[in-house]
C-alpha cells in the first residue's frame, strides 16, 4: 500500500468484492452482445471502470486481491475483468491521463470478445492443442478487432489495447505482426497484464504459477516480447508476493502478505496466522516488516504457499 490511500484495506475489501462479483455478471453479457452483433450497451461497461478505477484510487490493493482469487469455473470472463483490472491499476501508476486511462482500461476488459466465436471444445482442451487448433484460436484476435469496430461503440485507443495484447515487440506476436512502436502504449501494457494473469490462473491445462515464477519467465522474454521498462514498472506495482498471498516464513510460521517491500520486494510486510511447528492458528496475529526481521536475525520467506495448499481464505486477515 502507498501513503496516498485514502482508505484502509480493510475498509475497501467489501465494496472491492461487490464490483468484483457484480463485475463478472456485466462482461459477460456485453461480450455475449457483442459477439451476436447485437445493440451494445456501452454504459454499464463505462461505470464498470469507473468503479474500478475509483476503488484503485482509495486503495489499489483490495481489487489486485480480491482478483487473485477469480472463480475457475467461466476463465475467459474471469481473466478479462482481472487484466482490466490490473491495467487500471498500471494506468494509475504510469500517470495516464485519466480518459485515455479508462479507455486502455475498456480495451483490455473486452480483449478476449473474439473468443466467443472460437469453440469451447478448443477452448476448454485439457491437454496442449495441436498445431491447427492453436491456429483457431488465434483468430480470436482478429475477430475481436472485427467485432469492436463494427460495433460503432469503442474509440481507436480502445480497440487497440484490446486487439494488440497479443503482439510483441519483436513482431512475433498476431494478428498484424505489429513490431516495437508500432503497437499502441495500450497494446504493450494490455499484453504484460494478459500473459501474467494467465500464467498466474489455474487452468483445465495447467496449474497457477506463483507470481516470483512469472516474472522470472516474463524476464527471461523480456528483450523480445515486452517493452523492459514498462514491464519493470508493472512488476513493481504487483510484487514478488503480492498483497494477499500466502507465505512461509524461515521462523516456521505461515503469513499473509499486506504490503510490498519498499526496497526490497523479496521482503514485503506480512501479518503471521500459522504455527507451522505446533501446528495452530495463531490467536495473536504479529504484523512484520520482514526488511527489518531479515537484517536482525535472518528472517525471510521460504517459500510461497499456493491457494490449495492450506485451507484458510487470506483475505481474512488483511488488515485486521
Amino acid at each position: 500500500m502507498s501513503d496516498s490511500n485514502t482508505v484502509k484495506l480493510v475498509d475497501e475489501l467489501n465494496n472491492a468484492r461487490r464490483i468484483y462479483r457484480n463485475g463478472l455478471l456485466i462482461v459477460r453479457n456485453s461480450m455475449l452482445e457483442i459477439s451476436a452483433a447485437k445493440r451494445v450497451e456501452i454504459k454499464p461497461l463505462n461505470i464498470l471502470v469507473d468503479k474500478i478505477m475509483g476503488s484503485l484510487s482509495r486503495n489499489p490493493d483490495a481489487l489486485l486481491c480480491v482478483s487473485r482469487n477469480k472463480p475457475q469455473n467461466d476463465y475467459t470472463i474471469a481473466h478479462s475483468l482481472s487484466v482490466c483490472i490490473f491495467i487500471a491499476a498500471f494506468t494509475q501508476r504510469l500517470n495516464i491521463e485519466e480518459n485515455e486511462a479508462k479507455q486502455i482500461a475498456l480495451g483490455a476488459l473486452l480483449g478476449d470478445v473474439g473468443k466467443l466465436r472460437i469453440s469451447n471444445e478448443i477452448l476448454n482442451k485439457p491437454g496442449e492443442l495441436t498445431k491447427k487448433e492453436f491456429t483457431e484460436v488465434k483468430k480470436h484476435a482478429k475477430y475481436t478487432y472485427a467485432l469492436l469496430y463494427a460495433s460503432k461503440c469503442f474509440t481507436e485507443t480502445t480497440i487497440r489495447a484490446a486487439t494488440e495484447h497479443h503482439e510483441r515487440m519483436d513482431g512475433s506476436g498476431y494478428p498484424f505482426g505489429l513490431e516495437e512502436t508500432q503497437i499502441s502504449n495500450g497494446g504493450q501494457m494490455t499484453a504484460i497484464a494478459d500473459v501474467y494473469d494467465a500464467l498466474a490462473s489455474p487452468r483445465v491445462y495447467q496449474d497457477a504459477k506463483e507470481p516470483k515464477d512469472v516474472f522470472k519467465l516474463m524476464y527471461s522474454w523480456k528483450d523480445s516480447q515486452f517493452k523492459k521498462s514498462m514491464l519493470k514498472k508493472f512488476v513493481r506495482m504487483v510484487g514478488m508476493y503480492p498483497v494477499g498471498s500466502m507465505v512461509a516464513l524461515s521462523n516456521a510460521k505461515l503469513a499473509v502478505v499486506v504490503n510490498h517491500g519498499i526496497d526490497d520486494m523479496l521482503l514485503p510486510k506480512v501479518k503471521t496466522i500459522f504455527d507451522l511447528r505446533n501446528k495452530i492458528l495463531l490467536q495473536k496475529r504479529e504484523c512484520l516488516d520482514l526488511e527489518e526481521m531479515n537484517a536482525q536475525n535472518g528472517v525471510h520467506i521460504i517459500r510461497p504457499i499456493g491457494r490449495n495448499e492450506f485451507n484458510f481464505n487470506p483475505i481474512s486477515a488483511l488488515g485486521i
